[in-house]
């Protein structure tokens, strides 16, 4: 791996508490950005883990210092791998979003935010430090634009793999914040 960039086979517990301890641990005293493979059991499954947590590694912002482990990043580990199918979904999903300029950000950002909460305007709306309301005009329009219903569990399926799908696909960054709201919190 790059320096600064260490992909990590985890040995046991990737969801355990004590391991994310020590991620947390890695991160404060060393910045080093890490992927973390699942738990295995034999060293014969070494090789495979060392793959997995570099495949993560990957879907890390370089020099970010952020310890990703790999059965938290599944979507962004695949997409990360099909730059072609990461494109085709952010088109299909979020194409006339991407294309509405000045209030791509905003809708790009409540999206996501909204998504993240369960779909919970008022928690959506106190993290982007608006009211409820805009998030639900917000999540309309974005309904409006690409012709799905935000009650559909598919078309929230969608919209979240194409927001993960963003960084892979070349076709736009990630949303930057709408002036005054702030940046989400990472979670």
């Amino acid at each position: 791996a790059p320096a600064g960039r260490d992909a990590a086979a985890a040995p046991s517990g990737g969801a355990d508490p004590a391991v994310r301890v020590l991620l947390a641990a890695l991160r404060e005293r060393t910045g080093a950005t890490a992927g973390v493979s699942p738990e295995f059991d034999r060293l014969s499954g070494a090789g495979r883990a060392l793959r997995l947590a570099e495949q993560t590694l990957r879907t890390l912002p370089a020099g970010s210092g952020e310890a990703g482990v790999f059965d938290d990043r599944l979507a962004q580990v695949l997409l990360s791998g099909r730059t072609d199918i990461a494109e085709r979904i952010v088109t299909v999903h979020l194409g006339p979003v991407l294309a509405t300029g000045g209030e791509r950000a905003a809708l790009l950002t409540t999206l996501r935010a909204w998504l993240d909460h369960g779909c919970s305007a008022s928690r959506a709306a106190e993290q982007l430090y608006c009211h409820r309301n805009t998030v639900l005009n917000r999540v309309g329009r974005v309904a409006e634009l690409t012709g799905r219903s935000s009650e559909s569990g598919e078309a929230r399926l969608g919209w979240a793999l194409a927001l993960r799908a963003l960084p892979y696909a070349g076709l736009a960054t990630p949303p930057e914040p709408a002036p005054g709201e702030h940046e989400p919190e990472a979670g």
